[in-house]
């Protein structure tokens, strides 16, 4: 039972430091944001820019929101960020198939309070029902 529970502890956490990169078409600009698995920005966090060639065309830092604007993307083929303790993603940019979507807010912390909340809870109901099930 001990090792079960330290399996479980250990799958929830294994997206924790999971770092998320969104790319989208605004207003003639690529609108870039990443964010941890929390909902919290990636402030500050390198992000660079290549092209076809895997040529690094530009290399900046994400504002306080996680968030970018490139106007100038034509030649971009390739987008990675990366935070501090070596947590990185790396994005394909194909501007065929990118369309405009509205920009959507990530998840509150109070949201996430409540999803921590509701996976403790069908944790527990898990170890019940195995408990009831050994018995």
């Amino acid at each position: 039972m001990k090792i079960v529970f330290f399996f479980f502890l250990i799958i929830a956490n294994l997206y924790a430091h999971k770092l998320n990169l969104f790319l989208e078409i605004e207003e003639k600009k690529l609108y870039v944001y990443s964010y941890f698995a929390s909902g919290s920005p990636c402030k500050n966090c390198k992000l660079e820019f290549y092209d076809l060639n895997n040529r690094l065309l530009k290399q900046v830092k994400t504002n306080s929101k996680g968030e970018y604007y490139l106007k100038d993307y034509e030649k971009v083929v390739d987008v990675r960020v990366e935070a501090l303790g070596g947590h990185g993603v790396e994005k394909k940019l194909d501007l065929n198939k990118m369309t405009k979507i509205k920009k959507t807010k990530p998840e509150t912390q109070e949201k996430s309070y409540v999803n921590s909340f509701v996976a403790i809870v069908v944790l527990v109901l898990i170890f019940l029902l195995l408990r009831r099930i050994k018995k």
